[in-house]
């Protein structure tokens, strides 16, 4: 569910950018049997979007830095579900998270990559602030953009 949910919300940049599918699916797929073999600790840390019976994303955090900060994951919405808010929600979801569990902090990156304008809006439409760039080792022409937010 997981894998599928990713792959098929990355497929336009994974289409346009073939080096990364080896490797990303084959990330994914390690990713969803950690999901489904863990089910008290990485399993715990996400969840599926899921709208008339339909999963149309998911949303996951790494709590393990907390109290300090919690770490928004892997965050996805299929292509025929993004503009509606969802991406949005499930990050509204997580922040939420954080906060009841007396987390001072959220931390989230993503890429400077243009597929990714639309998470970068969002993650600070969310009231995320940009607080640098650093280099991204998969593609260097490429940075990764950090964000945060005190809660």
């Amino acid at each position: 569910m997981v894998y599928s949910l990713l792959a098929r919300s990355y497929e336009e940049f994974i289409s346009a950018n073939p080096a990364f599918r080896e490797q990303w699916l084959g990330d994914w797929t390690r990713y969803d049997e950690e999901v489904f073999s863990n089910p008290d600790t990485v399993g715990a840390a996400g969840f599926v979007t899921v709208v008339s019976g339909t999963p149309i994303g998911f949303g996951s955090y790494d709590p393990r830095q907390g109290p300090e900060w919690g770490i928004v994951g892997h965050n996805c919405i299929l292509p025929e579900w993004r503009n509606k808010g969802y991406g949005r929600r499930q990050v509204g979801r997580i922040l939420d998270i954080f906060r009841e569990r007396g987390f001072k902090k959220a931390m989230v990156s993503t890429c400077d990559h243009p597929f990714f304008v639309p998470a970068q809006r969002m993650y600070l439409a969310c009231g995320f602030v940009e607080t640098g760039r650093r280099l991204n080792e998969q593609t260097p022409e490429h940075r990764i953009i950090e964000y945060e937010m005190k809660l």
